[in-house]
């Protein structure tokens, strides 16, 4: 099938097998579904990990959002792996070791494209704080 020099709207599922899709000019794809969780840490110590494992895969932009509601500041760093593996994590040199102060609200970006994610943090002799991740695909 050929369609030139017209707006289709297709509502439901398309489904493409075995052939190709081209595309000239602009696509406009509407209800992108959201992954979303959140965890607070109270008076946790020394360093940890927070959304270990996130599956950043299938997103086409995601967010960390860090809020410290202790009284005391801490660091926090994204870091990014291409697979479920400790040894395989990388930290994101734009967003490592970013210092949290009391009552600060940060926003990390997750500009690197891999499979997985996670924030590290450091929370010297104690912190509490929330923090959620967002993405949206």
């Amino acid at each position: 099938m050929e369609i030139t020099n017209t707006t289709l709207t297709v509502t439901g599922d398309v489904e493409i097998t075995n052939t190709t899709l081209t595309v000239t000019g602009g696509v406009n794809i509407a209800g992108h579904e959201i992954a979303e969780t959140n965890t607070t840490l109270n008076n946790v110590t020394g360093t940890g990990l927070v959304f270990d494992g996130t599956d950043i895969s299938e997103i086409t932009t995601g967010s960390y959002f860090v809020y410290n509601t202790g009284t005391n500041p801490f660091t926090i760093s994204l870091q990014v792996s291409p697979a479920a593996d400790d040894n395989l994590y990388a930290f994101d040199v734009d967003n490592d070791d970013i210092p949290v102060p009391v009552d600060a609200r940060l926003i990390i970006a997750i500009s690197k494209y891999g499979r997985y994610a996670r924030l590290l943090y450091d929370a010297g002799a104690g912190a509490t704080f929330s923090a959620y991740y967002v993405g949206q695909m």
